[in-house]
């Protein structure tokens, strides 16, 4: 898989990785350390917010709306460093928790969990800027 989906990166395809999934996205992962995509210049620590007992639940500014944006985590990875050509999204607790850089969108918590579809409306608007309306069957 990892072959295809780095294949899907450089078609510029959107790509959008939650929990689990950003920290396969990132260039270097910690904590423990483990293989990766590197397909976003960012530093993860996978075991990060992991050592709490329940979830948080928090509201934080973001840049992608003017409300408040809830996030769901579940133990999730600590985005410890980003890249110049990321561009931070959101934060939680100082440090990012929502990046992009292209038509790749991360995310260290749970925005399906959620009512709140800001997240996921960005990530259509990145599948809608390079899709081919031409490669759908009628």
């Amino acid at each position: 898989m990892y072959e295809a989906i780095k294949q899907f990166a450089a078609e510029n395809k959107a790509i959008f990785g939650t929990c689990a999934g950003a920290i396969l996205l990132a260039t270097e992962v910690k904590n423990p350390q483990q293989e990766s995509l590197g397909l976003l210049d960012m530093t993860v620590l996978r075991n990060g917010y992991g050592r709490q007992v329940h979830s948080d639940v928090v509201s934080g500014p973001s840049a992608l709306k003017p409300e408040p944006m809830e996030m769901v985590f579940i133990r999730g990875p600590i985005f410890e460093r980003v890249g110049p050509d990321v561009k931070v999204l959101a934060e939680y607790a100082g440090k990012p928790a929502l990046v992009q850089k292209g038509q790749i969108l991360a995310a260290a918590f749970h925005p399906e969990l959620t009512d709140d579809t800001t997240v996921h409306q960005r990530f259509l608007e990145l599948a809608a800027e390079n899709s081919n309306p031409s490669a759908i069957a009628p």
